[in-house]
């Protein structure tokens, strides 16, 4: 397992990066030396695609400010003229008081952010968090050009919107208004005592998927339907800062209903915590991680295939959370849940043949008393599908036989993931995950690789364990990277290559949660490796993993319609 050793080795070299590498990829306009900016500013002309972008979209005295490469306006910056990024992103945090445009590259507008004109996004994207203030138009451009770019065929035989040459270089242009990629909440009246926002980094609950209305399908409850009353984030009350939220449906095949109640109050009006209580009856899982709810619901509607596991969990808790910063959350609360097994209950699907959805498991059923505890750092330009930044979150569970409960153990996760974009078109992520646990741990807490998301060279929850530790890295490169701008066959979809090391082993259950790692050894690793074909945001894909472990081994392939990571 030498090869192995050595993925693992790079895998903490990179993620402990020091915020250097960044700062090299995104450098600050502010500081550029006055000369270096010139001559880049004259380089940049001589492209005959920037050229065509500053005559579309530039007038001629306007005050330009030619940049290269991941750019960022920061909160405190304010640019007093128009911004061309080249070949980069460009995320705005402070104020811009003219046109930002980038070329093959998207603009990420956090909620801070002001600009007075129009935003431009050539072969790329636009992406706004409510709160931004924009006053000019957003809109969204694809340029092809023969010299640079290879033209589809569907584009070079319909009629282009605009068509102009420069020297030999013919330029296609397809223009449209971004209208869909982002939502103002209307002002609020003097009438209203409160407005409803959300924070477009909130979660909600993994088991919703609508901000009003539920649905969902799996082999336990077949059809769920319900109605939902997603959390508000930093209201204001002239009474008391006090939000109930929550939602309820009902499963049509175990003939259940299962709800969620919230009451969140806000101490020391929006910027404090809040303290809150909750009470439910749920369909649960430990799967999320692995495959959303809505995809593991598409896969069961019309292939008949389940990739989570449930249980019943009912009960109530408290808790306090707090938001310290816009990318840090902590939450802490004490929690009594009552667990039992669920059955499976329907088979049907739209297609599937012959095939049977696979039994739903037994759990150990009984009553939990525990506290639990959870941190969330994210730094992601994107929830969905990042391509810089940093997320960990790591969580905790306590139980003792003082609490009175049925069980008595520990459970903890930690998740590292880093997005580096390398170059243009070119990026390189990184998952690092371990799981570790104290006492007699029930069967629906135990850890599980194998398949989806973890170990993709092998079989569903191949191992398991009350330890675990994981490594997911992928080296993707799209169609705008240079090494694939001139070929037809990398022009709509990314390429992935991706490689996975874990383990999930038993250690004894009177050892704590820090010990119990003698058995983590590189030669028992089981490592895969494999490429996938996707689309730009990199979550529609094609998988084919192979193990490389001793011993003769299948091709896995899979489809997805979300990243592993």
């Amino acid at each position: 397992m030498k090869s192995a050793k050595i993925f693992l080795t790079v895998i903490f070299a990179l993620v402990l990066l020091p915020p250097v590498v960044a700062q090299k990829q995104q450098p600050d306009s502010t500081t550029a030396d006055a000369d270096n900016e010139t001559n880049q500013s004259k380089l940049l002309m001589q492209n005959p695609l920037v050229q065509h972008v500053k005559n579309r979209y530039l007038s001629k005295k306007e005050s330009i400010r030619f940049l290269e490469g991941y750019q960022t306006i920061k909160k405190d910056q304010s640019v007093d003229e128009s911004i061309l990024v080249n070949n980069g992103d460009l995320t705005i945090v402070g104020h811009v008081e003219g046109k930002a445009i980038a070329i093959n590259g998207n603009i990420h507008i956090l909620a801070t952010a002001s600009l007075r004109q129009d935003v431009i996004s050539i072969n790329g994207k636009i992406y706004r968090e409510a709160g931004a203030k924009i006053r000019g138009e957003m809109i969204e451009t694809v340029i092809k050009t023969r010299s640079l770019f290879t033209i589809p065929a569907n584009l070079s035989s319909a009629k282009p919107a605009v068509i102009q040459k420069f020297n030999d270089d013919e330029i296609y242009e397809n223009e449209t208004e971004v209208r869909t990629r982002s939502y103002q909440w209307p002002e609020k009246r003097e009438r209203r005592k409160w407005k409803r926002s959300y924070n477009l980094n909130t979660k909600q609950n993994s088991l919703t998927n609508d901000d009003h209305f539920l649905y969902r399908y799996n082999r336990v409850e077949g059809l769920f339907l319900g109605a939902n009353v997603p959390p508000a984030d930093n209201f204001n009350s002239n009474l008391v800062d006090l939000d109930l939220n929550g939602y309820f449906g009902y499963g049509f095949a175990t003939k259940e209903w299962r709800f969620k109640g919230n009451a969140e109050l806000w101490l020391f009006d929006k910027s404090g915590p809040a303290l809150g209580t909750t009470v439910y009856n749920l369909t649960d899982s430990q799967d999320e991680w692995i495959i959303p709810t809505e995809e593991n619901s598409l896969a069961a509607f019309f292939i008949r295939e389940d990739f989570q596991d449930y249980f019943k969990r009912e009960g109530f808790g408290f808790y306090l959370r707090e938001r310290i910063t816009s990318y840090f959350e902590t939450s802490f609360g004490y929690f009594e849940d009552k667990y039992a097994s669920l059955a499976k209950n329907t088979n049907w699907s739209v297609f599937g043949g012959d095939k049977h959805f696979r039994p739903n498991p037994e759990i150990d059923a009984g009553r939990l008393k525990s506290y639990k505890a959870q941190f969330t750092l994210d730094s992601r330009d994107d929830r969905d599908s990042p391509f810089s930044g940093w997320l960990i979150r790591g969580s905790g569970m306590w139980s003792r036989t003082g609490l009175t409960g049925d069980f008595n153990y520990d459970r903890f996760i930690l998740d590292i993931r880093r997005y580096i974009p390398l170059r243009h078109g070119e990026n390189f992520d990184i998952r690092l995950r371990a799981g570790s646990g104290r006492g007699s741990m029930p069967r629906q807490d135990f850890f599980y690789l194998g398949g989806l998301s973890t170990l993709r060279g092998f079989e569903f929850k191949d191992f398991s364990g009350n330890r675990m530790v994981l490594a997911n890295i992928e080296y993707r490169v799209g169609d705008n990277s240079p090494r694939f701008r001139n070929n037809w066959l990398f022009n709509s979809m990314n390429l992935i290559f991706f490689f996975d090391s874990g383990l999930a082993w038993f250690a004894d259950e009177n050892e704590y949660y820090n010990e119990g790692f003698g058995q983590l050894t590189w030669n028992k690793l089981h490592s895969n490796v494999g490429v996938a074909l996707t689309d730009d945001e990199g979550r529609i894909r094609l998988n084919f993993a192979k193990s490389v472990d001793p011993g003769p081994s299948d091709m896995i392939v899979t489809f997805r319609i979300n990243r592993a990571f």
